[in-house]
């Protein structure tokens, strides 16, 4: 097991760049990096880290970018140690043994916090103001945990969130209040759900107008109804079903006048005169470029 004391580090006053992952580090002692005040990104992946000293920290919280905590031992969101960075941007805590998401854990770590990973730690419940603090969040990572539902009440303290990764989760479903907080949403991501069942309810994204992109592989979405209301996406460019199970498709995405990648790859589509208007859709001047097994038999 390995440790870091403050005298590793002394004299390195001009260093911006500190990587030390996959060291099998189980300590770091208080004040290890105040001898680097002008320290901009930290990586301590990979290593063995179950807590983090209160001081673990200090000297460079004026000057931090960059943190990463990923593939550590952590057990909860050392609140406490990461408070009060000035210009903390990026933080990475994915793959700890994060299960919960507590009320008040992001509270007072940056006031500048644009992106938060948090994916394959486990997670399977979020505090209602699990996310309180956090409103300059722009990038989000749930992916890989065990959330059975989307934390909707939490999302109302993200109101710039643009990109949404919460795939490889159990959800069951996508409600039309789950992201009715996430109104400046450009990018959605939920590659992976329930094994079991999967559906998206009317309204899905009603209130998502600004999403410019979609995927969402689920092997077991079976059917997309018209009453999803796609066609309230006006900016839509980039729309992927890629491996999932779908038959037939919504006549809406024949509404997407600037959909410009549409990705319908391993369903098991019935290629018929159902998708006539997918086929007027590709013959028209600016064409979407669509990937999938082309075969309609009734044109």
């Amino acid at each position: 097991m390995g440790k870091i004391f403050r005298e590793n580090f002394d004299g390195l006053l001009n260093l911006g760049t500190l990587l030390i992952s996959d060291n099998e580090l189980d300590t770091i002692n208080s004040d290890a990096f105040s001898s680097c005040p002008n320290l901009q990104t930290l990586d301590l992946s990979g290593n063995k880290l179950h807590s983090l000293g209160s001081n673990t920290f200090r000297g460079i919280k004026s000057s931090l970018r960059e943190l990463n905590l990923a593939r550590n031992l952590l057990g909860s969101i050392p609140k406490r140690q990461l408070l009060n960075f000035e210009h903390l941007t990026i933080l990475d805590l994915s793959e700890n043994q994060i299960k919960f998401v507590k009320n008040g854990d992001l509270e007072g770590i940056s006031p500048g916090l644009m992106e938060l990973r948090l994916s394959g730690c486990g997670l399977y419940s979020i505090g209602d103001s699990g996310f309180y603090g956090a409103a300059s969040l722009k990038t989000l990572d749930l992916s890989n945990n065990g959330l059975s539902e989307a934390p909707n009440s939490a999302f109302k303290y993200l109101p710039l969130l643009e990109t949404l990764h919460i795939g490889r989760n159990s959800l069951r479903s996508i409600r039309r209040s789950d992201f009715m907080f996430l109104g400046k949403l450009k990018h959605f991501n939920l590659d992976g759900c329930s094994e079991n069942s999967f559906s998206l309810e009317p309204g899905a994204f009603d209130h998502n107008t600004n999403l410019e992109s979609i995927s969402i592989r689920c092997p077991s979405l079976e059917y997309i109804s018209d009453e999803v209301s796609l066609r309230h996406l006006p900016v839509l460019r980039n729309l992927s079903f890629h491996g999932s199970s779908l038959a037939t498709l919504p006549r809406s995405l024949a509404n997407f006048e600037d959909l410009q990648f549409l990705d319908l790859g391993s369903n098991p589509l019935l290629c018929d005169c159902s998708l006539e208007f997918l086929y007027k859709l590709l013959t028209q001047p600016s064409a979407v470029e669509v990937r999938f097994i082309s075969c309609f038999k009734c044109l």
